[in-house]
């Protein structure tokens, strides 16, 4: 009798055990939140690999990278952070987004082409001339040049 009272009890303690681990287990996902989104330039096309970036002062900086037709999701703790798309080319994206562990926070986000604004330099070397250089040259043949024929023409006329 009292093995089978050391049983129930070793059982209901197993079972108060379980009980108390699905409840954390329930709350822990109560307590993340994540963002969904697009990554476009203005045009409407696809931003693929683009850098996804989640911050928020006291926790470890949340990253990820935009999916070849510029999709993405990053999961955290739920709270205000600052997000951060960039990719290269093309202007960065700042927004202050708030996510909840209701449901995922959806943005569209569209960047805009990189402006330029300076001097231009080409840094490639340019090819190297030889001035003297023994393969390019010629010999003229020995026999000579055949005369020039001037006898139809008057040599003052030449001179102009």
């Amino acid at each position: 009798m009292r093995s089978l009272i050391q049983r129930a009890t070793m059982l209901s303690s197993w079972f108060a055990v379980l009980v108390l681990a699905a409840a954390n287990t329930g709350q822990a996902h109560a307590q993340t939140a994540s963002i969904v989104g697009t990554v476009k330039d203005v045009t409407g096309a696809s931003i693929p690999k683009a850098d996804i970036r989640l911050e928020m002062p006291g926790i470890p900086r949340l990253q990820t990278v935009a999916d070849t037709d510029g999709q993405f999701t990053v999961e955290g703790v739920p709270g205000d952070y600052m997000l951060k798309v960039s990719s290269q080319g093309f202007e960065s994206y700042y927004q202050l987004v708030h996510l909840t562990p209701a449901a995922p926070t959806t943005m569209q986000v569209a960047l805009s082409v990189a402006s330029f604004s300076g001097p231009v330099v080409d840094v490639t070397p340019l090819p190297q001339i030889e001035l003297l250089n023994a393969s390019l040259t010629s010999t003229l043949p020995l026999s000579p040049l055949p005369p020039l024929k001037l006898h139809s023409r008057r040599s003052k006329k030449l001179s102009r």
